[in-house]
């Protein structure tokens, strides 16, 4: 292979001279050449004794194409050769190289879930149903990205239970975080969200940066909440985690976006210097944060979330930040083996899983439940332990909320009401006080009130109150009916079910001008009559 150290001689033979573009790409003659579904180019190079995936556009094959340059010739090439270079190679991985998926840590393909260790090495493990062991040449692709740490070769024989002393919560509370990187480690959506809460020094932060670790650890470990949903998209797809510290509030729109990305979503924008070239960026991974106070507040947000809670730490039990980081650091290989023999009984037992009730994030359900038969709990218990946690979670959501609590009350009072979003927001504002109207979760206008409504109606069904929005009366056509009634979720002494029918199973016209409602053994509250 030629390799010149100046500008190349003319060629008397009608052949066309040999460039400096020719030399770095003699260089790079043995890659592969691959693009994404997104168009992006990529090439699969040989490094020392180990193959490494690289974006053509990006920093590091630039870096490698001038180190490769310099060791030949003992000079850097210039900037234009490398940019011309890194243009051709685009085209060719583009047009000429296969379509394949690029996968940052973790992702499940067929039967198998492969987990990156981002060493050296460029090793990672493979996981089936018949166990998991380390492999160099894995069938799929890794990126890498800058911060993102190497995790130790997983060892066997060890247990989860090494973990629980490195994190401050209870043992139902523990299960649930074991639940939650066993999520994690699935290779596929959706994921929970876990929140860390409690006051300080109660090791939230050190829970956060440890959980995380076991399964991504990164030089970013711990990080303040993203601002922007682009930041957020930009986070979601450079790591395999999200981890936010000391998190006071979480603005509307960030909650938001954190849904999508807990159970899949994307972000579109502009392309710089374009007029209709368009940059997305889809993720879904799994979240955890922390915070003093209970800083999640959205009814979709707290559907999707494990709460956890940690206690105050006796002093005489304290340990200091470099001790504990070292003794994780050696139970680390032993842990993260004892997940992976979970995440290989969940591919064997997956499909022969069946829950008896279906939360909101079912599959992440089912999914975990099937990893616990390698978990050393017994009987087992992540899905009583969810159920708990979800329970807790509404009845702090509706106590926290002050629409609901009204609502709660009217249907105490009244058990049945009916009437327009603007009857209900004068009904409501005859009945609480003057501190709570001036709240900025109050809402002010009919419109703002029935957002709301629809934001609580789930967590208020939970709490046997069922909310209908937007029937439309015969006699009121412009006017969309909200109906309000209580159900007794516990069976009455006699043996019912405690069901309180439907408002319309016992409605009646009394005539056009006038609607009355009905409704035997049951109190009604009828805006039109005022009773």
């Amino acid at each position: 292979m030629p390799i010149h150290g100046k500008d190349d001689e003319k060629r008397g033979d009608g052949q066309r001279k040999r460039s400096r573009v020719d030399d770095l790409l003699d260089l790079v003659a043995g890659a592969e050449l691959f693009h994404t579904p997104e168009g992006e180019g990529f090439t699969r190079i040989q490094v020392g004794g180990h193959y490494e995936n690289h974006p053509i556009r990006g920093e590091a094959l630039k870096n490698l194409l001038t180190h490769k340059y310099y060791a030949a010739i003992g000079q850097p090439p210039r900037s234009w050769v490398v940019r011309e270079t890194l243009d051709l190679l685009e085209a060719r991985a583009r047009y000429d190289g296969e379509e394949m998926e690029v996968h940052v840590r973790v992702t499940r393909v067929g039967n198998s879930i492969f987990l990156d260790l981002c060493d050296n090495a460029w090793r990672c493990v493979e996981v089936t149903a018949d166990g998991w062991g380390v492999t160099a040449d894995p069938p799929i692709r890794f990126r890498r990205f800058p911060g993102m740490l190497s995790l130790p070769e997983p060892q066997r024989g060890g247990s989860v239970e090494e973990l629980r002393e490195f994190l401050n919560i209870s043992p139902r509370d523990f299960v649930l975080c074991v639940g939650w990187l066993l999520g994690g480690l699935s290779g596929r959506g959706p994921y929970l969200v876990l929140v860390l809460t409690g006051e300080q020094g109660t090791a939230k932060t050190m829970g956060t940066r440890l959980l995380r670790n076991s399964i991504d650890p990164s030089v970013a470990a711990l990080r303040a909440p993203s601002r922007g949903e682009r930041n957020l998209a930009i986070a979601s797809v450079n790591s395999h985690v999200i981890s936010f510290d000391n998190v006071s509030e979480l603005p509307k729109s960030l909650s938001d976006a954190l849904c999508r990305i807990a159970t899949s979503g994307g972000y579109v924008e502009r392309a710089l210097f374009t007029d209709r070239s368009e940059v997305f960026l889809a993720a879904c991974k799994p979240i955890v944060m922390n915070g003093i106070s209970s800083f999640v507040t959205r009814g979709d947000l707290i559907s999707r979330a494990i709460f956890i809670r940690c206690d105050p730490i006796p002093e005489d039990r304290r340990r200091t930040e470099r001790e504990l980081l070292a003794d994780f650091e050696r139970a680390h290989p032993r842990i993260l083996g004892a997940l992976l023999d979970g995440v290989a009984c969940g591919l064997r037992e997956e499909e022969r899983i069946s829950l008896d009730q279906k939360p909101r994030m079912a599959d992440f359900a089912r999914w975990v439940t099937a990893c616990e038969g390698k978990m050393p709990w017994t009987p087992k218990t992540f899905m009583s332990a969810y159920l708990e946690n979800i329970a807790d979670a509404t009845e702090a959501a509706l106590e926290d909320d002050p629409v609901a609590e009204a609502i709660q009350n009217l249907a105490t009072e009244n058990r049945v009401w009916r009437g327009t979003a603007k009857d209900l927001l004068g009904y409501l504002d005859e009945r609480v006080t003057k501190s709570i109207r001036r709240l900025k979760e109050w809402p002010t206008t009919p419109r703002g009130l029935r957002s709301k409504l629809d934001r609580v109606v789930t967590a208020l069904r939970r709490a046997g109150v069922e909310i209908e929005l937007g029937r439309r009366e015969p006699t009121r056509k412009r006017a969309r009916i909200i109906s309000i009634w209580k159900v007794d979720i516990e069976a009455d002494a006699d043996g019912s079910d405690g069901h309180v029918p439907h408002p319309r199973e016992h409605s009646l016209m009394i005539d056009d001008a006038t609607t009355a409602v009905i409704c035997e053994e049951a109190q009604i509250y009828s805006w039109e009559n005022g009773n």
